[in-house]
């Protein structure tokens, strides 16, 4: 069942100031055709219909230019700028009024005005003065909310809109999608959209999870790094443990020898044996001690060099980012640099070719010229076909430099749009490196590093080192004394091997060192590891956000097209990289995005308006500003009011095609052509008539 359209006419429309021009249009219901040269004052007509309704132009910027730019205002000459319209809606006559004023202000102290900031805005519905929020509630209602409006009423809009702001219209326009509708398991995701209740929200607050998360694994990485460089290597420590325990087996025969030297010594040996044992039992205390102590000392050393790891990490981002703009920008000046050249070249061909074509113009048949072979005046009888032969030439080349004028001009439009586009995106990435936090400095961090190093107090200097040695002194001072026997050398030979199993166990000691650092990066590792599977998690989410969000785009861009006869809409892209990106693209059916020229793009936009009217349930005025290059045949069939644009030469100010001015111009154009050929043909009989005069002299 068709739903039943609400048509919305423009009866009449009528601009007093506006942007420096005064005039006024009468439309008819179904198809008005308004011709004029280029700033004939098409492109104002266009702006100020969307002005009344919206407070925009076509390019969307809100009350844009509405005075006369070439005056230099003052109080006294600021003249209101004025647009008003009638409309029939359904049957039943509305106006619409919109009223713009400078706005002048004296400040305190001074005797001269000065153009205030903002201008002064007054609006009218049928007559009557209303505020400016009645106004847009008044048009929404009778019409269409604004944004909606900008769509329905303007072709180019849509060129001007974000593709997320784009893909929103589309998605209202196809209404709501069940969840039944989606074919993919979003399950895991389910709690977090009836939280949150869009996946926007959901992916925002995943976003807010997972950054934390990625510097936490990022900060742990660096900081596992930096206990990895800080750990004592074993370097010839399992050689010193092994020597150590030989010398303690050594030790051991010693004391044998020296017990069996008496056995009336042997309590007295047994006695010192234990005390000898304490005491090494004590040193392995004070190389434990060491450990603790070196690894105390070493911890401020550790830290800063962690956070010297995070700086390098940092400015490693940050140089990388800036490569990556710098890159780019020099990608994008280059393409500047050589679209200008191209648009120079066009603008000088464009030139050239005004030359040449008003050369063609400027070519006139002459019946005297002699034949470029024979040297004699042209024969008589041949004339008349050489003389059209030359027009026809004439006027073949004239056609083919207009074409080439033509395509040149389109080329060069293109050209600038292009250069306006990368300038754009080349401003984008100068604020994007301005934006970019500086390099961090090391400098300090280093001061600090080598006043760390020299702070470090040696083992030997600590209060527990004295206290465990002064121990150990007092109780090698006091060992039980052996009642001599003839065991010197065996003595020496002992105190030797215990002197030397000192300093092993100061190499013994980094085995405790280490193990107790790879118990540190043991936890880290372990925390950097739930911190991985849990990153891991929440980027499953944001995947399955991304999944489900692009499932319900492909739903709204099939629903949309069904909407759309002319162009398509596309949701995903492919890009050249092979990734899948989100974008709400329209190209035309028929032809490729990148053979889109400016009839195309027009052509997409009407078919949108279209879409979006009749899924409203409207039928609305559509002004196409140049139509020109608009073949009938690709408009679409519709119910709406068309008003075409076109660039005509003929006509210096702007006419209603079939209006009785259009028509008088039309006549006028016809006599002066056939003036003209009176005059031609006046021309070649007194050409005619001095030829036979001569021929008659000469007795030929």
């Amino acid at each position: 069942m068709m739903t039943e359209m609400k048509n919305i006419t423009l009866k009449r429309l009528n601009l007093e100031n506006f942007k420096g021009r005064t005039m006024s249009f009468d439309f008819s219901g179904g198809r008005t055709v308004i011709r004029g040269t280029n700033e004939a004052g098409k492109s104002t007509l266009c702006n100020a219909f969307f002005w009344l309704l919206m407070g925009v132009d076509a390019q969307d910027r809100t009350n844009y230019e509405l005075y006369d730019t070439t005056l230099d205002f003052t109080p006294e000459n600021a003249i209101p700028a004025v647009v008003d319209g009638t409309f029939d809606i359904d049957g039943t006559e509305y106006s619409f009024k919109r009223v713009a004023k400078q706005k002048w202000v004296r400040p305190r102290g001074k005797s001269e005005y000065v153009k205030d900031k903002s201008d002064e805005y007054t609006f009218y519905i049928d007559g009557l003065a209303v505020s400016a929020n009645v106004y847009k509630e008044r048009v929404e209602a009778l019409l269409a909310p604004i944004d909606k409006l900008k769509l329905m009423l303007n072709v180019r809009y849509y060129q001007t809109l974000d593709w997320k702001k784009l893909r929103k219209h589309f998605s209202d326009m196809v209404g709501i999608i069940d969840e039944s509708e989606l074919q993919g398991d979003y399950t895991s995701i389910k709690a977090l959209l009836e939280k949150y209740g869009s996946v926007d929200a959901v992916k925002e607050k995943l976003r807010q999870e997972i950054n934390p998360k990625k510097k936490a694994s990022e900060s742990l990485d660096a900081e596992i790094k930096g206990m990895k460089s800080m750990l004592p290597t074993l370097d010839g420590v399992e050689e010193a443990e092994v020597e150590r325990d030989k010398k303690y087996s050594q030790i051991a025969q010693i004391d044998i020898k020296i017990m069996n030297l008496g056995e009336a010594n042997k309590p007295f040996v047994e006695k010192r044996r234990k005390e000898e044992e304490a005491i090494r039992n004590r040193k392995i205390a004070l190389d434990g001690e060491r450990g603790v102590w070196e690894e105390t000392q070493g911890e401020r050393v550790f830290n800063i060099t962690k956070q010297l790891a995070d700086i390098d990490a940092t400015n490693a981002k940050i140089r990388k980012e800036a490569d990556r703009i710098e890159n780019q920008r020099k990608s994008f000046k280059y393409q500047i640099e050589q679209a200008k050249q191209l648009a120079q070249f066009q603008s000088e061909e464009l030139e050239r070719l005004r030359k040449e074509n008003a050369d063609i113009k400027a070519r006139i048949f002459d019946e005297n010229q002699k034949c470029h072979v024979c040297g004699q005046l042209l024969p008589y009888d041949t004339i008349a076909e050489i003389k059209e032969k030359f027009y026809n030439k004439r006027e073949a080349d004239h056609k083919a430099c207009v074409e080439k004028g033509i395509k040149t001009k389109e080329n060069l439009a293109k050209q600038n749009e292009l250069i306006d586009t990368l300038q754009s995106s080349l401003d984008a990435l100068d604020k994007e490196m301005n934006e970019l936090q500086p390099i961090m400095s090391r400098d300090a961090l280093m001061n600090d590093l080598e006043e760390a190093k020299a702070n470090i107090v040696p083992f030997e200097q600590s209060d527990i080192y004295a206290t465990l040695t002064n121990e150990i002194a007092d109780m090698e001072a006091n060992l039980t004394v052996v009642p001599e026997v003839d065991s010197a050398e065996l003595v020496a030979e002992k105190k030797r091997l215990n002197d030397e199993i000192v300093d092993l166990s100061i190499i013994c000691g980094k085995r405790v060192e280490r193990e107790n650092g790879m118990k540190r990066i043991e936890s880290k590792e372990k925390e950097r590891s739930e911190v991985g599977i849990e990153l891991a998690r929440l980027e499953g989410l944001f995947d399955k956000c991304v999944e489900r969000e692009r499932e319900w785009a492909s739903i709204v861009r099939d629903r949309a097209n069904k909407h759309l006869h002319y162009s398509h809409v596309e949701m995903i892209e492919l890009t050249k990289a092979g990734e899948l990106v989100d974008v709400c693209t329209l190209t035309a059916r028929k032809v490729g995005s990148g053979s889109q020229n400016n009839a195309t793009q027009i052509l997409i936009g009407v078919d949108l308006a279209q879409a979006f009217q009749t899924n409203a349930g409207l039928n609305l005025p559509i002004f196409i500003d140049n139509a020109e290059g608009i073949v009938d045949s690709n408009l679409p069939d519709t119910q709406s009011q068309l008003c075409l644009l076109y660039v005509d030469e003929r006509f210096p100010s702007m006419v209603i095609e079939g209006s009785e001015e259009y028509h008088n111009r039309l006549d006028e154009l016809a006599r002066e052509s056939t003036n003209r050929e009176n005059e031609l043909r006046e021309q070649d009989a007194e050409r005619e008539r001095k030829r036979d005069e001569v021929l008659d002299a000469l007795g030929l």
